[in-house]
């Protein structure tokens, strides 16, 4: 599942090591996603398809100033 993260934008926390969670059999890793920087990290194509559903779902109350940063990011 971290490939398909890592292609949405997320960035792996290379400095905080994998944990056994919820069991011994799994290393969980720690990532994040932050608005202002995620269209920098993202596949093109996967970008693309966020804009596209964020673009049907209409404006989020707390976006001013995002979509024009994540565009710019984006080359869009």
């Amino acid at each position: 599942v971290l490939k398909r993260w890592l292609s949405s934008g997320g960035v792996l926390a290379s400095k905080i090591p994998a944990t056994p969670y919820p069991d011994e059999r799994y290393q969980t890793k720690m990532m994040w996603w932050d608005s202002r920087t995620f269209a920098n990290h993202a596949d093109a194509g996967q970008l693309s398809r966020y804009f596209a559903e964020a673009q049907r779902i209409g404006p989020h109350p707390r976006a001013d100033g995002f979509d024009t940063h994540t565009r710019t990011a984006a080359g869009g």
